[in-house]
């Protein structure tokens, strides 16, 4: 969540001008950010729906296994938050342990479009057990397979996947 504020934050400053905002984490229902400044106070309900709705990059539940399609990986919004994620994202793969397990790992497989790089990572990732590689090996193993097998996709490459997976 700490990443989705740092984003969202960003966003509010650079894109709508906005710099005062309070978050408060509730527990129950996540992170909800406060914007203080005069001028997000006084939008109507239509343009707050409308700035929600230039923040949103994915729909569902809980149930979906892939909430994410970035069907522009250039929109410059997007970029920076993906320039943001990165810049956190080792210390999250670690910290969490987002692919030290089957189960954990096996979740990140099935947000892959691409049959052949999830097939191939389970098999050789079955055979190693959890215990031989960190979820940064994992995670670099899995940005390899993945550049090797879109080399020659046109409709999506794999800087894309791999932005829509973190």
């Amino acid at each position: 969540m700490a990443i989705a504020v740092l984003i969202i934050q960003k966003v509010l400053e650079e894109d709508f001008g906005f710099h005062h905002t309070i978050w408060i984490y509730s527990g129950r229902r996540g992170v909800h950010g406060w914007v203080c400044d005069k001028g997000a106070r006084e939008l109507s309900d239509e343009t707050r729906s409308a700035i929600v709705g230039y923040l949103t990059v994915g729909e569902g539940g809980d149930k979906m296994a892939k909430r994410v399609m970035i069907k522009n990986p250039s929109y410059p919004a997007l970029r920076r938050a993906h320039e943001i994620i990165n810049t956190q994202w080792g210390s999250v793969l670690e910290s969490q342990g987002i692919l030290d397990k089957k189960v954990n790992w096996k979740r990140m497989l099935a947000l892959i479009p691409n049959e052949k790089t999830r097939t191939y990572l389970s098999e050789v990732w079955d055979k190693e057990g959890d215990l031989t590689h960190s979820s940064t090996e994992r995670w670099n193993e899995l940005q390899a397979q993945l550049i090797e097998n879109y080399k020659n996709v046109s409709y999506k490459n794999a800087e894309q996947v791999l932005m829509e997976i973190q």
